[in-house]
């Protein structure tokens, strides 16, 4: 993508993630002083108590906080699972300034986005402005909060807080953009954005604010859509190579992935005295060694008058923003099976959060046919940790078709994998050495991880106003990334530009099996492509520095300016790392991945069934027809998991009742989010969707274990019930 249409995104993305981070730095330091009154003495957090009256308790009884607000549910990990936590009241400040939020955000938008169309559209669309713009009633919503205990980084000992959240927004904006001559004419109807974000607070200092930066990401590509509007006529250019809708899509999505989806993290600076290789460590936790084992379950495909097609089974398989890994085609065999000891992947594993996706396809070789999809399967790193079993350590996952409005059907395909992580370490780095000495060779197999970081630039020798920089890092003769461009605005030293960004390296098999191993090049540049100066640092050279570490400011080209950067390099751990299924506690349903009710006696597990539902009506099909009684079913979701149940079709009832249907989810917090998905099944057209249901797990164990949920749709309330029992193991 071309940095002018980057800066589209990230203008659009700086409106919503500039809210966010602006509530985070609120949130801790109201929840920092809050501590403090609360607990003078020091010795931890304590539990605070409200009158419950004014949430419906009714008899005036104190009772431990859990959360004020069905939008806004919040857990502090300091506290057990005994509902002592706070009340998350991001959602509620964001909804009492949205109508400001509005007008800022869309001002910011225009001013912002508009002279960038003539950079980064088509020709035909380089006029293209705002005529509409307004982003809608309904504000942003901040869940799920997880507060993590005080955490040190193994290598540098620095002490940081984490904290992670959900971050959904289903705008209802008004968004129309035209061309000058009306010639393309649309609009934007809705925005849709759903992800969880992980926010670390470091360096931690005794003098306020006491931190210096925030970084935030979000864990996994999140989900992002944009419903349009008065696109019949334009929205699809085919006769000129031109999909509108597509490009936009496309755009938001990459530009998301490639600025702030772990391992890279936005930094917002509380501090600009600090150096940024002080602020910064690596949110990279190490390698994970992703495995394919086997299949079963797939059937022929039918074919008239000619013999059944056996499938030809390869699998794609895909962790956080990562590219997808491709395994081998297995030939017509409905039992697939894959040599594991080979057949294996190597990603960057930055949270036991990242999902991993699995999807299945079966191969064509037609010169006209497209592969056809077979199916996919979504697991959390620490659902495989928590539930792998067997020598190998494996997990089968069934694989499933999505419908729309997020309707799934089972399709009776399954998929085995293991997963191994191996942690990064600068403290032995003998895996960069010896690589004469290992057996397996395989040419994507990880050997190191390479990070740069750059700070700064001083004294560059141009005019102020043409100055324009950035700086490049190569590895070898591969470019590993830019910085962004620093120019002369308010706010900015564009002669001692500040760029503070890192960029993270795989050094893989193929990259160190040689003689002689490539250096690290810094390439400082104006106006993209006048050289300013380079400066090299060699392989041997960081290796050789101390923590594996060289950190300079040094003179780069022959004019006076000056460079501020530091390089590292890491090796692989010869140790696995041993994650205790407590930790991966996160990680989601037992029982829905692999059909077992297994788990770790060091996990406590909340029971949760859907027993019936009511307020269904039957539908009256016209004349002479006879009535339609519903066939319903249901799409649980639990906290921030990928993965779904659904429950079996109640048919012909206008109050279905299910029986044993039941998970086990491994129970994080009280407060962890239930969401309920209603559906009619239809045989013949797609399945209808009712709206959807969702409180947290403390709200039903408060009200005795048991509540009646009701389904919402389009922001309306709809007369129909869902009926949850929760039940701790």
């Amino acid at each position: 993508m071309s940095e002018s249409g980057s800066k589209v995104g990230t203008a659009f993305l700086s409106t919503i993630c500039g809210l966010v981070v602006g509530g985070a730095i609120g949130y801790f330091l109201a929840s920092r002083s809050n501590n403090k009154k609360e607990d003078r003495g020091g010795g931890g957090i304590k539990s605070r108590s409200i009158d419950f009256s004014e949430y419906g308790d009714g008899d005036g009884n104190e009772i431990p906080l859990m959360a004020a607000s069905p939008r806004s549910i919040g857990y502090n990990a300091s506290t057990d699972a005994s509902m002592t936590t706070h009340i998350n009241f991001l959602s509620d400040i964001m909804n009492r300034l949205w109508p400001k939020i509005n007008i800022a955000g869309s001002n910011l938008m225009r001013e912002t986005m508009e002279p960038m169309f003539a950079n980064s559209l088509p020709s035909m669309l380089k006029s293209l402005k705002f005529s509409k713009l307004d982003l809608g009633h309904v504000p942003i919503v901040i869940d799920n909060i997880l507060v993590h205990e005080l955490q040190v980084h193994p290598d540098t000992g620095m002490e940081y807080i984490q904290w992670d959240w959900d971050v959904s927004w289903n705008s209802s904006s008004n968004i129309e953009l035209s061309t000058s001559n009306n010639m393309v004419k649309f609009g934007v109807k809705s925005i849709q954005l759903n992800g969880r974000m992980s926010f670390w607070m470091q360096t931690l200092s005794e003098e306020i604010p006491c931190f210096d930066a925030i970084h935030y990401a979000f864990v996994n590509p999140p989900h992002i859509d944009l419903d349009f509007t008065g696109l019949a006529n334009v929205g699809d250019f085919s006769s000129v190579g031109v999909d509108i809708k597509g490009m936009i899509r496309t755009m938001m999505k990459d530009v998301i992935s490639s600025i702030m989806v772990l391992p890279v993290k936005m930094t917002y600076v509380m501090n600009p005295a600090t150096d940024f290789r002080d602020m910064y460590t690596s949110s990279i936790l190490g390698l994970a060694r992703i495995r394919a084992h086997s299949g079963r379950g797939f059937q022929p495909q039918k074919r008239t008058l000619r013999s059944h097609d056996v499938p030809d089974v390869y699998l794609k398989i895909k962790l956080g923003r990562e590219q997808p890994w491709k395994t081998k085609t297995i030939h017509s065999e409905l039992n697939p099976k894959w040599d594991h000891t080979t057949e294996y992947h190597d990603f960057l594993l930055c949270s036991k959060e990242q999902v991993i996706v699995i999807e299945a396809h079966d191969e064509d070789k037609g010169a006209m046919d497209g592969d056809d999809f077979l199916g996919k399967a979504t697991v959390t790193v620490g659902q495989v940790l928590l539930l792998a079993s067997g020598a190998h350590k494996t997990l089968e996952v069934e694989l499933v078709k999505e419908e729309r409005k997020g309707s799934i059907q089972l399709t009776g395909y399954f998929v085995t994998i293991s997963l191994r992580i191996l942690p990064f370490t600068t403290k032995d780095l003998s895996s960069l050495n010896d690589i004469a000495n290992e057996k397996d060779k395989t040419a994507n197999r990880f050997a190191g991880l390479l990070t740069v970081l750059i700070q700064q630039a001083f004294d560059l020798p141009v005019e102020k106003k043409d100055a324009v920089s950035c700086v490049k890092v190569w590895y070898g003769a591969k470019q590993i990334g830019v910085t962004s461009m620093v120019t002369d605005q308010p706010g900015y030293d564009a002669l001692n530009p500040l760029y503070q960004v890192p960029f993270h390296f795989s050094l893989t098999m193929a990259e160190l099996d040689k003689t002689e191993k490539a250096s690290v090049k810094l390439q400082l540049l104006n106006q993209e492509t006048d050289l300013l100066g380079e400066i090299s640092v060699s392989h041997d050279e960081i290796v050789k520095a101390a923590n594996a570490t060289v950190r300079e400011t040094a003179k780069i080209g022959t004019k006076g300016a000056s460079l501020a950067f530091s390089v590292s390099l890491a090796g692989v751990s010869k140790n696995v790392l041993e994650v205790a299924a407590a930790t991966a506690s996160s990680c989601g349903p037992t029982a829905d991945v692999t059909g077992s009710t297994s788990h770790s006696p060091t996990t406590e597990m909340i029971q949760v069934s859907i027993t019936k539902a009511y307020g269904f009506k039957i539908r009256k099909m016209g004349p002479f027809k006879r009535k339609d009684i519903l066939d319903v079913y249901c799409i649980l979701r639990f906290a921030s998991n990928p993965e779904v149940w659904r429950t079996s079709t109640v048919k012909d009832s206008v109050v279905p009742v299910w029986k044993n249907e039941t998970r086990q989810f491994p129970l994080q917090s009280a407060n962890q989010v239930i969401s309920i998905d209603v559906f009619e099944a239809n045989s013949k057209t797609k399945d209808g969707f009712y709206g959807h249901a969702r409180t947290s797990v403390g709200k039903i164990l408060l009200n005795g274990g048991s509540m009646d949920l009701e389904v919402i749709h389009n922001n309306k309330n709809t007369g129909i019930y869902i009926t949850v029992h929760c039940q701790k193991l």
